[in-house]
């Protein structure tokens, strides 16, 4: 039998429409115990379920917004949390604190994975953070393979827990100049669901190649890109 504490059962009122020729037994009973009706008993149930459930409802998401706040900021507060493992899937990867978060988390023990559109990072030598996670035991890189889909997502889950969306690519321009948005959710579920997509696409794609890993002085830029470089001007034609 199931027993409910009597300061719950004395919210709801003993049966009331009861003839008066029971009272006797009613009284008798109610000196032994609460006595409720299985509505009253169904009642106390849901008050008793529903308490827990509204204290572990997930946090609403938090938006925040570019050129306003430096996103820069909360993508490396952020994956400077994770503890056991961060799968990012990322079409831009060319902010360099980004990159360098990414690298301290492998380098701690955290277990990386990067999924990268490629593009025109295949075209060029890596920049010295990209080399930096290259060389990083703790940090496995994919690239999609030749004619998939184009891989546009900006996403990353921290330890099960954090789920990080948005408009807002990984570069400088896209993380502090433009109008982008960066999004958190708090939600193991939405984690789920991202990392179902992401075991997907990355069982798909291939080794970062190995070519792509140039010295400076075999860097394969134009001769006109490299001069862009040391005028201290932006390389031309990189996405945001």
């Amino acid at each position: 039998m199931v027993s409910f504490p009597r300061a719950i059962l004395e919210r709801f009122p003993i049966q009331q429409n009861r003839k008066p020729a029971l009272d006797p037994c009613f009284v008798a009973i109610s000196r032994r115990e609460v006595v409720s009706t299985s509505l009253e008993i169904a009642l106390a149930l849901c008050l008793l379920l529903a308490a827990p459930l509204s204290c572990t409802a997930d946090p609403a998401p938090v938006v925040h917004y570019a050129p306003e706040e430096n996103l820069e900021r909360i993508d490396v507060a952020l994956i400077d949390r994770a503890r056991t493992r961060l799968d990012m899937a990322a079409y831009v990867l060319t902010d360099w604190p980004v990159m360098q978060a990414l690298d301290r988390a492998g380098r701690r023990g955290v277990a990386v994975r990067l999924y990268l559109d490629g593009g025109s990072m295949l075209d060029r030598a890596p920049v010295a953070p990209l080399r930096a996670l290259l060389a990083n035991p703790g940090v496995t890189i994919k690239v999609k393979r030749a004619g998939a889909p184009l891989m546009h997502l900006k996403s990353y889950q921290v330890d099960g827990r954090w789920l990080r969306t948005g408009a807002a690519n990984f570069s400088a321009s896209g993380l502090k100049r433009q109008d982008n948005d960066l999004i958190v959710i708090e939600s193991r579920a939405a984690v789920a669901g991202f990392l179902r997509r992401f075991e997907t696409i990355f069982a798909a794609a291939e080794a970062f190649p190995a070519r792509t890993q140039w010295s400076e002085s075999e860097d394969p830029r134009p001769r006109r890109g490299r001069a862009r470089r040391n005028a201290g001007l932006p390389p031309a034609a990189v996405p945001d």
